[in-house]
């Protein structure tokens, strides 16, 4: 998410929306890094865990909210604002 999509996003939040709506059907997919950053930004709760991966030697890796913050700081979508995210069969899995 560039920082131009984050102003617009918080601008929309600023003017009163009632939802937001996340429209990823037919996305193929992208880098797990950024969609750690892009989930950051609409969760409220720093120590959470946003994903847990394994690596091919058998090491868990906890990915926490806060530590994705560096890129971009701060929550942008509070979470008193209902938000739905609709995927297909032709979503990233």
């Amino acid at each position: 998410m560039m920082p131009a999509q984050v102003d617009n996003v918080r601008g929309m939040v600023g003017s009163g929306v009632d939802a937001i709506v996340i429209d990823v059907r037919n996305c193929l997919g992208g880098v797990f890094q950024e969609a750690l950053v892009i989930a950051s930004a609409f969760i409220d709760c720093p120590d959470c865990v946003l994903v847990q991966t394994l690596d091919g030697n058998g090491i868990e890796r906890n990915h926490i909210v806060e530590k994705q913050r560096c890129v971009l700081p701060g929550v942008i979508v509070p979470s008193n604002i209902p938000m739905a995210v609709l995927v297909n069969g032709g979503s990233a899995r």
